[in-house]
């Protein structure tokens, strides 16, 4: 499964020879489930990079009285910021990363990070875009959870999801939105009919099929 899987990853032809023996050699691959949390014993330590083969996780935060704040999902062929934080500076997790869809993860180990840092161009240029993806991704968060009306989170939240997976069918909940979006429960679901008796969508259990242009204003 692990020759397969170094097979797929999108910067694995820019490897040196050298480089993509290292991996099939160190790296773990694991599949996880939907809705499974990644913990220390799956392999989550600041000694290796966690890397999406296929499916998504999210990345979030949680309070002092358990609300959860989405920072941002990584989907195929991308790295989790997080774990490169905590490889690059020794930084404990101060996250929590769950899967939202079946996927499989590699986990490449420090050494060959840091190696490939300064030795692989590609791998560097990859992780790069990843990085400037994600901070697009934190500051739009911050400023919709931070300032917008609940329309415009909403709105905006439906868009992006759209956009970034290039679908028009979002699957989630309410409850799931509104933790995402800093919301109620009632004040999302209240919202997401109004904007159905508007035409801009249509509401399914556990998905959200848009028809047409959000209203972001």
């Amino acid at each position: 499964m692990v020759e397969e899987t170094i097979r797929s990853l999108p910067f694995v032809e820019g490897l040196s020879e050298s480089a993509s023996e290292a991996l099939s050699l160190h790296a773990q691959v694991k599949d996880f489930d939907a809705d499974e949390s990644i913990r220390e014993g799956d392999g989550l330590t600041c000694e290796t990079l966690v890397f999406i083969v296929f499916g998504r996780i999210r990345v979030y935060k949680m309070n002092e009285e358990g609300r959860e704040a989405t920072l941002y999902d990584v989907i195929d062929g991308e790295a989790c910021l997080s774990s490169l934080q905590c490889l690059l500076e020794g930084r404990p997790y101060d996250v929590h990363i769950e899967t939202k869809e079946p996927s499989r993860i590699l986990f490449i180990p420090a050494i060959l990070v840091n190696r490939w840092l300064l030795a692989e161009p590609t791998f560097l240029e990859h992780l790069l875009k990843t990085t400037l993806n994600k901070f697009d991704t934190l500051m739009w968060h911050y400023e919709s959870m931070s300032f917008a009306p609940i329309k415009r989170r909403l709105g905006l939240y439906l868009y992006e999801k759209s956009r970034h997976y290039r679908i028009s069918t979002v699957y989630t909940t309410h409850q799931r939105i509104a933790d995402e979006i800093g919301a109620s429960r009632e004040a999302v679901s209240r919202m997401l009919k109004s904007f159905e008796r508007e035409g801009y969508l249509k509401l399914s259990r556990g998905k959200v099929e848009l028809q047409e242009s959000l209203p972001l204003l």
